[in-house]
């Protein structure tokens, strides 16, 4: 891999990663001159914008600070500390694995002193990008600022050919595509002050939008991307500038967040980190980039990848030793990894089962002898004798109203203005408190001392928009709270490599990567199994998967008897097109319902590393994801081959044809599909496979490999 380099030219600073370079003006107010491809960004180029025609690099507002006329109205820009501040010395830090941290020191009025950083890690076109401020002479108080801008977008004039792609968020709908040009966000050549922002508040930091986007240039040919690696609130902003497009974003500010922080003297604030990158090409090159960005310094390597048996649809909450041993059973000899005990193992049962008890117990984390007369230890012990890997759910930031943790440690939850913050029956613990991190460390190393060696953190409820955080805003409360969640994870991982960690918040709420780069895996959503769900859930998938890597993308399979053959294959292909976690009564599927179950497990074990590394393709008509009336595609692609499911849905189309993205031109490829027969096998990269569904609600995938090949060690 090639490493990152910086160059000086005079003021002039100009960081190179792998093809993407970024110069910098730092004469003065440090100034955004160009990012781009660097062959389309030449000596002279660069040259003929030097001197700061773009504007400043981060956009700093401290409260009683002016803003001129211009920048009135709904952005933030021209921030007045911002333009008060001047470069007092940059410095390079060269890093173990390669990479380069570019720090540009500055400093303003009132003992203003701030810090810019960039971050270039081998092999990776993206750079990270954060601030630091600091208050070294009075208290400052800090209403805005940016993590990191890209500015002198659409310089060319015309910003009909400028689109803005989004993926919304929300339970069972998450990274929905929104794609538009930026006229149809107000934003326009002359006289405009316009922007257009998200602002998410609270500690669901993905459940309105995701936080990744691209802003796609068809007229030059070059897509931008940025990713907000937060926890907690962030915001993004679109906006005109001088017959230009700018882009910011980071943690939340004042006006729409709920944010603000007082640094006191000698204090400082250091902003959520976001991932900027540019490619030549579509929205889809910008996905490449972030994907490949993802693997090699976001994802932690996983240490097992083998498929997952969830129990929660099997008993909904009404799990005891019977019903494990039926499915544990039911698992034998299927080649399945991992089974999941998943809510309710800690309350006590009900004749109904009902929902209460499991909720409102929720952070009382012993087990109930009722379900588990033997003990959770011994439990482990069984489905490890099973040849099963013990797996267990939790929701640890959280305690149930009716919970003992409740009643005998009040001052553990988190409060604003003086009362508790509860939210449908749970109050939230208070992770800035060190005592509290610990009872947290000592019931995961507990667990994991009984044998559990996979922990799926689910997150059902939030905290908005955040606890109280005096002298600060409740905003900078959440932010906190997620890093101490951060910390209890990234305290677990050290203490325990070998056990696999899962990032749910009921499915999709916390997609973002600053979880995702500290724990293995990730809910794609919930979506697969409500009300019928499952039949828009490949729309869904193919969506997620631009913003979570394949590799860590959870995604459910869950079986049921009343299903057809036809049917059983559409939810196991979804299953397939990422982490397979199956679900389900599997203990009383018929003889074809399992045959085909046992498949699909061999099937996702021998294609598991083609996950790694992998990027992701849409094929065949987009459509609403409510909508299930096509015959659609989502290929997963990477060095080792591709990996294909391919879906019909309520439409009279049954065959579809698909040139592959990742395989190799004119190389021959051997090819393999679930269910067996559905292709030929082998294919020649460049041309078209065809396959063909004659059932409704009916599904194939295909893994393909070169033949001369054999990439199956992934790093």
């Amino acid at each position: 891999m090639t490493r990152p380099e910086l160059d000086a030219d005079g003021s002039l600073l100009l960081l190179s990663t792998a093809g993407v370079v970024h110069a910098v003006d730092i004469a003065g107010t440090a100034r955004q001159v160009a990012f781009g491809p660097s062959h389309r960004l030449g000596a002279e180029e660069l040259k003929s914008v030097r001197g700061g025609r773009l504007g400043a690099e981060v956009e700093l507002q401290l409260a009683g600070d002016d803003r001129p006329l211009p920048q009135h109205g709904s952005r933030w820009t021209g921030c007045g500390s911002t333009e008060s501040t001047t470069v007092q010395s940059h410095r390079a830090e060269r890093l173990g694995d390669g990479g380069l941290h570019v720090v540009l020191s500055a400093s303003g009025d009132q003992g203003l002193e701030m810090d810019l950083h960039f971050l270039a890690r081998p092999g990776s076109s993206c750079l990270t990008r954060w601030t630091s401020v600091r208050a070294t002479e009075v208290p400052l108080t800090v209403d805005h600022v940016s993590s990191g801008m890209l500015r002198g977008l659409a310089a060319h004039g015309d910003f009909d050919a400028l689109w803005l792609h989004t993926y919304d968020g929300g339970w069972c709908w998450e990274g929905t595509l929104r794609s538009r040009p930026v006229t149809d966000i107000a934003l326009y050549p002359e006289s405009c002050i316009n922007a257009w922002s998200v602002e998410t508040t609270g500690s669901w930091s993905s459940k309105h939008v995701l936080p990744f986007y691209v802003l796609e240039d068809r007229a030059a040919g070059i897509s931008y991307g940025m990713q907000v690696d937060a926890s907690a609130g962030w915001r993004m902003e679109v906006g005109a500038d001088s017959g230009t497009v700018y882009t910011q974003a980071g943690g939340p500010n004042y006006a729409g967040g709920h944010w603000r922080h007082v640094l006191g003297r000698g204090e400082q604030l250091e902003t959520v980190p976001v991932v900027v990158g540019a490619v030549e090409g579509d929205r889809a090159e910008v996905v490449d980039a972030f994907h490949r960005h993802r693997w090699l310094h976001q994802a932690p390597r996983e240490p097992r990848r083998g498929v997952v048996y969830n129990e929660y649809h099997a008993t909904m909450n009404t799990l005891d030793a019977s019903t494990v041993a039926a499915q544990t059973a039911a698992l034998t000899g299927t080649g399945v990894e991992t089974f999941v005990l998943d809510a309710g193992w800690y309350s006590p049962q009900t004749p109904e089962g009902e929902i209460a008890t499991w909720w409102t117990l929720a952070g009382d984390w012993t087990h109930d002898e009722s379900r588990f007369p033997a003990g959770m230890k011994a439990l482990a012990g069984d489905l490890s004798d099973a040849g099963l890997v013990p797996g267990i759910w939790l929701e640890p930031e959280v305690a149930g109203v009716a919970s003992r943790l409740v009643a005998e440690h009040p001052d553990w939850l988190l409060q604003r203005d003086g009362r508790p913050l509860l939210d449908a029956g749970r109050a939230f613990l208070d992770l800035r408190q060190p005592q509290v991190r610990d009872h947290l460390a000592g019931v995961l190393d507990g667990l994991v001392d009984h044998g559990y060696a996979y922990v799926k953190f689910d997150y059902n409820t939030e905290v908005v928009p955040g606890p109280d955080a005096m002298p600060h805003g409740p905003g900078q409360g959440a932010l906190e709270l997620a890093a101490g969640w951060q910390a209890v994870l990234d305290g677990l991982r050290a203490r325990h490599p070998h056990v696999v960690l899962e990032n749910c918040a009921s499915g999709g709420g916390r997609t973002s990567y600053g979880l995702l780069s500290r724990t293995h895996l990730g809910s794609v959503s919930d979506h697969g199994h409500w009300n019928g769900g499952w039949r828009s859930f490949p729309n869904v998938l193919r969506a997620v998967l631009d913003v979570l890597h394949p590799s860590q993308a959870v995604s459910w399979a869950v079986l049921e008897p009343d299903l057809s053959l036809a049917e059983t294959r559409y939810r196991l292909v979804t299953g397939l097109l990422g982490r397979m976690t199956l679900s389900g009564p599997v203990d009383r599927l018929d003889e074809d319902q399992r045959a085909l179950m046992v498949e699909a497990v061999a099937f996702a074990n021998a294609s598991a590393d083609l996950l790694a590394k992998a990027s992701v393709r849409r094929h065949g008509p987009e459509q609403p994801p409510h909508r299930t009336e096509a015959l659609t595609a989502l290929e997963v692609f990477s060095p080792a081959g591709c990996l294909l499911g391919v879906w019909r849905q309520d439409t009279e189309d049954d065959r579809l044809r698909v040139r592959p993205h990742g395989l190799r031109e004119g190389q021959r490829h051997h090819v393999q599909t679930f269910p067996a027969g559905a292709a030929p096998r082998e294919l020649v990269g460049g041309s078209e496979l065809t396959l063909h569904l004659p059932d409704r609600f009916d599904a194939v995938a295909v893994a393909v490999r070169p033949v001369d090949t054999d990439c199956r060690e992934a790093t």
